[in-house]
């Protein structure tokens, strides 16, 4: 149950936190729309400090896009109340400069001090090209100090810029994207003042910079090596910034490999590079000593210490409007009578809806404790104890269906009166007695009828023993699905996401209003007229041609479309006077058009298409079908769904682990439940999707077993409450065979019956049909309407008969709440004497997946419901023949170094034994285990000569370094494709043999790991067997 590492694990020591995915501090539930000025950036620390603007001109625009903050050169934003500054501080600043040829002063971060000595700016051009990471500050003689660094990043690209200060030392560090590693120091005291007004984009003297800003975080301590290497690998991953270096002037690459604790060891790359920080991960931070640090754990540990003091609350977030009512001074627009009596901020009690808007924030959240326990007080000022119960009914993954059971949830909230202070701004002004006049939830109810699909979050959290509350880790996000007060009770039902796809919300394709308006013959036709709603369209009409091509795409766009039992292909035309669109294909995706002409007024329904009928083409995989269905036709939240690569639960990972070979070729013509589609295509392709509330995420989940056992966790009777563990019957998921039907005739027939299908695909376990075993058919049907190809069908087929040819175990137990290592979806070793062997022995080792987690705030428990995950452990493979390339024509992805790719390698060769000699020319890689010192940035030959070795000559290499320390290499002297395996300049050397590389003008002490693999007998690379 680790969570992504943020800077929420570190709360306690943040004085300032602006975040640009998140600028007004609710969570993100509302942020500003692109280009949208920006007037307030909200600290989520818990000092809640407020940066401002309160000038149209002056004020910065938001970039939806890339969550970032843009300024011009003539913006900025500031906050003059910040009087706890504390005499050490760790600064981070994700964010750009754009050289404005200005003068040399202009910074992203400036400090005005109260007593006008102890001033300091952050981040300040250099020249055209480079930005510096420089500190300037007043030390304690008052005379102005910098830290600098010889590092600089590239003009207007983003950085991950920091420094460190302290009045205790004489040392102020400065450092950017790793790369120094608390270089750049000045050797002098700095001063510092409590009471400060701290700057975005303005220097002291009042000059503003042009560039952007993702986020700033001010720490009232100095961060651990590990601790700081987390915060930048959170920040790298959350903003997708760059570690790429592009060659410019300065660095772009945010991740350099960085040194050890004590900057005496560099590292090979850094801890984060490829992976997010999680919260309890452990590096080791010292490599001379071995010296490890672990990550905070969720909770701080508060939900481990006994006696624990267990806390619950929800937030509301409902829309609100982001004017003053009856002002129309920025930041406000409201046209309303001041006069009046004023609104409450909600489109139902808007009194001019034409200025109501919700694009700065639009929400207001409302928070309510428990009625009894702890609470938030003096956290959360408008905290209403009025919380009663939240009950659940989690996600549970039901597999080969697809799609889990949705999670969802019901609060109850007792009615209460109240002043409406912290829901009515304008509560002083009016001329009742608030608590005179209804209860909170009837006025809440009344104000707000347009509650649906809002957010609601619920918060299981700890008291720690030093009085902090410690329930980030423990926030569920749902939409809210209804609210209905009775008998005092307020009580809401919220769902999951992913019934944003049920039937009643979406369908796909979206249902047409269109028809058409002539008759159509059974040939192509160009300008076929259409009706909207029966009525003719007019080319003529702006209006009309917006409907077109809002629903058909823009002019020149193509597509299906369906008209009654035919896919027709189409080209929008909306030139000149029409309002169109033209056919171009008849008889698409294997259908039979009539032998007559359709009439005016046949529906003509716009069809979605992934991948061709014939499976030709670029393949199309589930994670991108999935992305298409869920956000761009269901409305499902993009950031729900992680289709890039890397992350938490990211969808193309585990596509490329599993799933790159299983293309998706379908047409959708009838409008159906977007999940009920999803559903069926995941079940062709082995996959679950389901939603894990922790983290907000829909995952994609492969139905195959976990490569890398290291991180499985094991559950056993000291774990499991006493008497809390039941089996299930399960004999139904038993499966001996699996019919697989594939490859559609016609795309408009049905879809559950045999005959519409040309191919049918039959794997069966003979043995477990016999009178020996279970003397019956256990049948799993597959009709696999969104698949072409056999090779889907064989290994979708053979996976289910591997984990489901005997009777899986099914089971449920309890654990404590101090046992946080079990998430939806996750496998674990389950050892009980529940389970035991032919002799009556516990099982040491039962793999098992979790199915449905469900936690039980009152009693501290959780209920864990999992099925046995078995796999056969006979893997099978094809060898193919000497002269095809396993990487390239051969159709595979690899490379030549590596010619297969991913977690399904064995590490076992096809190769020719007779030129693994002494005196071979293998294929050679290298890994680096010490990047060396001195090397000249950018590339770098290194000859025969310069290499040092055991044994082995005429080694290469070309050494790419930056800041002196080698980030890569490429061995040069590697035989070519397809040559001769004796072509290759190097010979002797042996796997694992490690060397030491010098460049004799200036860079020594690269040390590398070489990686030998054999030739086959023709030159190509040797065949990884998968």
């Amino acid at each position: 149950m680790s969570q992504l590492f943020t800077p929420y694990h570190l709360y306690d020591n943040l004085l300032l936190w602006l975040d640009g995915a998140d600028p007004n501090a609710n969570d993100g539930d509302g942020v500003p729309v692109q280009d949208r000025p920006v007037y307030q950036w909200v600290d989520k620390s818990q000092n809640k400090y407020l940066f401002e603007q309160n000038t149209a001109a002056d004020a910065p625009t938001y970039d939806l896009a890339n969550k970032r903050l843009a300024f011009d050169g003539t913006e900025h934003l500031s906050c003059a109340n910040i009087d706890n500054f504390p005499t050490s501080f760790h600064m981070f600043v994700v964010g750009s400069i754009t050289y404005t040829a200005s003068t040399a002063t202009n910074v992203i971060v400036s400090c005005d001090s109260a007593d006008t000595e102890s001033d300091w700016t952050f981040v300040q051009e250099k020249d055209s090209d480079e930005i510096e990471p420089k500190f300037t500050f007043q030390d304690t003689s008052d005379t102005t100090r910098t830290a600098t660094s010889s590092v600089t990043v590239t003009n207007s690209a983003p950085a991950i810029f920091e420094v460190l200060a302290s009045t205790g030392s004489s040392i102020q560090y400065v450092d950017v994207n790793n790369a120094n590693n608390y270089s750049g120091a000045a050797s002098q005291a700095i001063k510092l003042d409590n009471d400060v007004v701290i700057n975005l984009m303005k220097n002291i003297a009042g000059e503003e910079t042009s560039g952007t800003i993702y986020e700033v975080l001010i720490f009232d301590a100095l961060l651990s090596r590990h601790n700081r290497w987390a915060i930048q690998g959170y920040l790298k991953e959350k903003y997708g910034l760059s570690i790429e270096e592009t060659g410019a002037a300065g660095l772009t690459d945010v991740l350099q490999a960085g040194s050890d604790t004590p900057a005496t060891t560099n590292l090979a790359t850094h801890p984060y590079r490829n992976n997010p920080p999680l919260t309890g991960t452990t590096k080791t931070h010292n490599l001379t000593t071995g010296e490890e640090e672990t990550l905070s754990n969720i909770f701080q540990n508060a939900h481990k210490v006994s006696p624990r003091t267990p806390m619950q609350y929800v937030r509301l977030s409902l829309d609100f409007c982001d004017n003053v009512f009856g002002s129309n001074t920025f930041p406000s627009s409201c046209t309303a009578d001041s006069t009046a009596q004023p609104c409450f901020n909600t489109r139902e009690t808007c009194q001019a809806l034409d200025a109501y808007r919700l694009n700065s924030s639009g929400k207001r959240q409302y928070i309510f404790t428990q009625e009894m326990g702890e609470r938030l007080s003096g956290i959360e000022q408008y905290a209403h104890p009025a919380l009663i119960s939240v009950s659940s009914a989690p996600t549970e993954i039901v597999p080969t269906k697809g799609i889990s059971l949705r999670s969802n949830v019901m609060i109850k909230l007792r009615d209460f009166a109240s002043t409406d202070t912290g829901a009515d701004d304008y509560a002083a002004s009016r001329d009742y007695i608030t608590t005179d006049q209804g209860t909170y939830f009837e006025k809440l109810l009344a104000r707000n009828p347009h509650y649906v699909g809002r957010t609601v979050e619920v918060f299981d959290g700890y008291v720690a023993y030093d009085g902090s509350v410690q329930a980030q880790d423990g926030k569920k996000k749902y939409i809210i699905d209804s609210m209905f007060l009775d008998n005092d009770v307020l009580t809401i039902k919220c769902k999951d996401p992913m019934t944003l796809a049920d039937e009643l919300k979406a369908k796909v394709p979206v249902p047409s209003n269109f028809s058409l308006g002539e008759t159509l013959n059974t040939s192509t036709h160009n300008h076929i007229n259409l009706k909207f709603d029966d009525i003719a369209l007019d080319g003529t009409v702006a209006a009309d041609k917006a409907k077109v091509t809002d629903y058909f795409g823009a002019d020149n766009a193509t597509g299906f479309v369906r008209i009654n039992d035919e896919i027709l292909a189409y080209r929008v035309d909306v030139s000149g006077n029409e309002a169109a669109l033209d056919i171009t294909g008849r008889n698409e995706w294997g259908t039979k058009g009539n032998t007559e002409a359709y009439d005016a007024g046949d529906t003509v329904q716009k069809c979605l298409a992934f991948g061709e009928y014939d499976g030709s083409g670029t393949a199309v995989t589930i994670n991108d079908v999935a992305f298409e269905l869920l956000v761009t036709q269901a409305g499902v939240p993009a950031e729900a769904c992680n289709n890039t690569t890397g992350g938490v639960y990211s969808w193309v990972d585990e596509k490329n682990n599993w799933l790159s070979t299983f293309r998706i070729d379908t047409i959708l013509s009838e409008p159906k439940e977007v999940n009920k589609q999803l559903s069926q295509l995941g079940g062709m392709v082995g996959v679950n999707f389901f939603y894990d509330d922790l983290s907000s995420q829909i995952v994609m989940r492969a139905e195959t077993p976990e490569i890398d056992t290291t991180g499985i966790v094991r559950v056993t009777d000291d774990h499991i409450i006493e008497d809390s563990y039941k089996l299930i019957q399960a004999d139904k998921d038993r499966i001996s065979r699996v019919y697989y039907y594939y490859n559609e005739r016609n795309s408009v027939e049905d879809r559950d019956k045999p005959k519409s299908f040309k191919n049918l695909y039959v794997n069966i376990d003979s043995d477990s049909e016999t009178d020996f075993e279970y003397r019956k058919e256990s049948n799993k049907v597959i009709y696999g309407w969104g698949v072409k190809n056999t090779s889907t069908a064989t290994s979708v087929s053979q996976r289910l008969l591997n984990r489901f040819k005997k009777t899986p175990i099914t089971c449920t137990f309890k654990l404590d709440a101090s046992y946080d290592q079990l998430s939806t979806g996750d496998h674990f070793y389950l050892s009980t004497r529940h389970i035991t062997d032919i002799y009556g022995a516990p099982k040491i080792q039962t793999e098992m997946q979790v199915l449905s987690t469900k936690f039980d705030s009152k009693n501290q428990q959780f209920l864990i419901k999992a099925k046995q995950f078995r796999f056969g452990t006979v893997n099978t493979g094809i060898s193919t023949a000497n002269d095809v390339a396993a990487y390239s024509t051969g159709g595979g992805t690899g490379t030549e170094a590596d010619p297969y790719t991913g977690v399904r390698a064995t590490e076992s060769y096809i190769c020719a034994d007779s030129v693994v000699n002494s005196d071979s020319r293998p294929f050679i890689s290298a890994t680096i285990l010490a990047t060396g010192t001195g090397f000249a940035d950018g590339d770098t030959t290194i000859s025969g000569t310069e290499v040092t070795a055991d044994q082995g000559t005429g080694l290469s290499l070309t050494a790419t370094a930056s800041g002196g320390s080698v980030s890569s290499v490429t061995i040069t002297s590697n035989p070519a494709s397809g040559s001769d395996y004796a072509d290759a300049s190097h010979k002797n050397y042996f796997d694992g043999q490690i060397v030491t590389c010098a460049d004799s003008s200036a860079g020594s002490g690269l040390q590398l790991k070489l990686n030998v693999s054999a030739k086959m007998s023709g030159g190509q690379e040797p065949y990884l067997i998968v």
